[in-house]
């Protein structure tokens, strides 16, 4: 073969290998970011967001979802009660949503003092019946956390 027609192939491979090289890594990276975006958690809950949302994923029967709103003294408490802390955690979400009926809540007020607040609350209840309440939160690095279940 000829230089001259060995030397074209050659930079044709090459550059078919760059193509395909920097269309992979284009993909590759925005890929991840994409996913980064959408794994991301979104911005911090206020006070009262925080309470729906507690109140939202117990009812929904997401226990440990749940447990993601409970400060870590909670947590602590729960451990040290005899028995397995996730049945401990069910038993008590389900009595504090009374069984997975609640099908509204409504945050009256928040009362935000420095690194500890109060969220002023209504169940309301497929029975009719509903349950106003307030919770104590603390902030725990950035987010508030509940201090009771």
């Amino acid at each position: 073969m000829h230089l001259k027609t060995v030397f074209p192939r050659i930079t044709r491979s090459i550059s078919v290998f760059l193509v395909f090289t920097v269309f992979f890594a284009v993909i590759s990276f925005g890929c991840d970011k994409a996913e980064d975006r959408a794994s991301r958690k979104p911005s911090q809950k206020s006070p009262g967001e925080t309470v729906t949302a507690f109140y939202t994923a117990a009812n929904k029967g997401l226990y440990t979802e749940a447990a993601r709103y409970l400060s870590a003294g909670v947590l602590n408490l729960l451990k040290s009660r005899p028995g397995h802390p996730d049945e401990a955690l069910k038993r008590l979400l389900d009595q504090a949503t009374r069984d997975r009926s609640i099908e509204k809540i409504e945050i009256a007020k928040n009362g935000t003092t420095g690194e500890q607040t109060v969220v002023h609350y209504t169940l309301y209840f497929r029975d009719g019946s509903r349950e106003n309440g307030n919770k104590i939160l603390v902030r725990e690095q950035k987010d508030w956390k509940l201090t009771t279940w």
